[in-house]
This record gives structure tokens, C-alpha cells and sequence, in this order.
């Protein structure tokens, strides 16, 4: 028998909840939003659609009721298909601090650009990471590009693609949307060595002459030079009393080759009087 008390609770959900020709489907009458209502293994479960239009939220029925007893039965198997961005974060800091392949500095590098990148985008630590889209990402990256250095953006990439494998790991989606084409990396150009004009060079040439250390009949050796590479290294003077300042070219192939052209200065001190 029901009890006055009963009878007004059931009359005011029924009053709130409007049901729909469609099965499942119900619609809030203060809101106006409809709301997927289905069983699943004897649980009523509540999703919502995010529309108040009737053909759209019967187009996003079926997709919604399929999209959550899978996410019931990755729960129930362990996995976590709700997972945040923040959750799957702190995992990938778990793994590495727990890896004998990082060394400490590589291990707090990690960490700082992990930093960097929430300072960045702060709002996505508590979004589940099956909810990023691939537009966010991109929006992100684009951001980032122009504040960052091509190293510390391709290496905060990296990071990030590793949580979304995560993610990925748990049942959260079967994308990674940090993979997309849109989210390249940045083209890291090694930076071109600038060597002093030979009027600098000569200004310091006479500076150490003339700074009066003690040492007698005290000179630098200076050996012509231009930007381009240098094929031979010239014969220094190496009579008593003088320093040498060698210039040498050296580069990972050929000293014939700009590319990775590096410029050592080699200095020798000779026999003072």
C-alpha cells in the first residue's frame, strides 16, 4: 500500500522525467534535455546527451547506451576508461621515475616539461581523456610552438603522446589525437656558429698584449679565418714566449662540409724567459 508521502515523490519524478516514443530516451522538463535511461546487469544508469532536440538525441542514443557498458565492462575487467589527463600523467612520471634506463637529470627533465605543458594548458588536468579532441590539441600546439624553443616543444610532444598512449591503454579511446598530422614537430636547425670579425679579433689580440701579466716577449698567434669552413688547419708559430691561439675546424664528417661545422680554439703556452 502506498503511502501519501510516496504517492507525491513518485508524482514529482514523473512530473520531472518526460517519457518519449523512443525507448530509453527521456526528457528533462526543467532543462529540456534528453537523457539516455537504460539497465544494465540490473543497474539503472543515467547518461546524458547534451540536446534538447528529440531527432538528435535519438541519433545519439544508441551511440551513448554502446559507449557506456563498454565503459562497464573495462571497469569491471580493471581498466579505467573515464581516466584524466592527470591520472594518466602521473602514471607516465610513475614509469619513468621507476626506470633504470633515465638518469636522475633526465628523469627531473621530464617532470619539468610536464610542468611546462599544464602551465600551458591548465584546464585539461581534469578532463577524462577520452573527452580531448583533436582541435584542442591542435590549438595547444600551435600555442606552444611560438612560446618554446623546437627542442623543448618536440620533447613536451613526446610527453604528451605518451599520455594519450596511456589513455589509450586503459579503454579511454582508440586514438591518439597528439599523433594527428596537424601535430608535427618542430624542425630543430642546429644553430650557426658566429665567430668574431677580425677587427674584434684583433682588438683582443691587443688587449692581452697589452695587460701587462709579467710574462715577456708575450704575443697571440692569430691565424686568418672566414665563416666558411676551414679545409687545413694553418701551422702555428711556436717559438718560445708566445701563445697560440689554434683554429681548427671539426665536423661529424668533413671539414670541407658547413653543416655542423664546430670552430675550437686551441691554446698553447710556450717556454717564457
Amino acid at each position: 500500500m502506498k503511502t501519501k508521502k510516496s504517492e507525491n515523490t513518485e508524482e514529482k519524478s514523473n512530473s520531472l522525467w518526460q517519457k518519449t516514443k523512443y525507448a530509453n530516451l527521456v526528457r528533462n522538463t526543467s532543462s529540456g534535455k534528453y537523457f539516455a535511461r537504460f539497465r544494465h546487469n540490473g543497474k539503472l544508469i543515467w547518461r546524458g546527451l547534451d540536446t534538447d532536440v528529440l531527432s538528435v538525441a535519438a541519433q545519439r542514443l544508441p551511440d551513448k547506451i554502446k559507449e557506456t557498458k563498454d565503459e562497464q565492462i573495462l571497469l569491471a575487467s580493471g581498466s579505467d576508461p573515464r581516466i584524466t589527463f592527470e591520472a594518466a600523467a602521473k602514471i607516465y612520471i610513475e614509469r619513468i621515475n621507476g626506470s633504470h634506463d633515465f638518469k636522475p637529470r633526465t628523469k627531473a627533465y621530464h617532470q619539468e616539461r610536464l610542468d611546462a605543458f599544464f602551465k600551458s594548458w591548465p584546464d585539461v588536468k581534469p578532463k577524462a581523456i577520452k573527452d580531448i579532441t583533436k582541435a584542442e590539441c591542435i590549438e595547444w600546439r600551435n600555442r606552444f610552438a611560438q612560446e618554446y624553443s623546437p627542442t623543448s616543444f618536440n620533447h613536451t610532444l613526446g610527453i604528451v603522446r605518451s599520455i594519450f598512449e596511456i589513455g589509450i591503454e586503459a579503454g579511454a579511446r582508440r586514438d591518439n589525437p597528439a599523433k594527428a598530422k596537424e601535430m608535427k614537430r618542430l624542425s630543430e636547425t642546429s644553430k650557426r656558429l658566429r665567430l668574431p670579425e677580425p677587427e674584434q679579433f684583433e682588438k683582443f689580440v691587443k688587449e692581452i698584449e697589452s695587460s701587462g701579466s709579467g710574462f715577456q716577449n708575450r704575443a697571440l698567434n692569430w691565424f686568418s679565418f672566414s665563416h666558411s669552413a676551414v679545409s687545413e688547419s694553418p701551422k702555428p708559430n711556436t717559438s718560445p714566449g708566445r701563445i697560440v691561439i689554434l683554429l681548427a675546424a671539426r665536423s661529424s664528417s668533413t671539414a670541407h662540409r658547413k653543416p655542423g661545422l664546430k670552430v675550437v680554439m686551441l691554446a698553447k703556452l710556450g717556454k717564457c724567459r
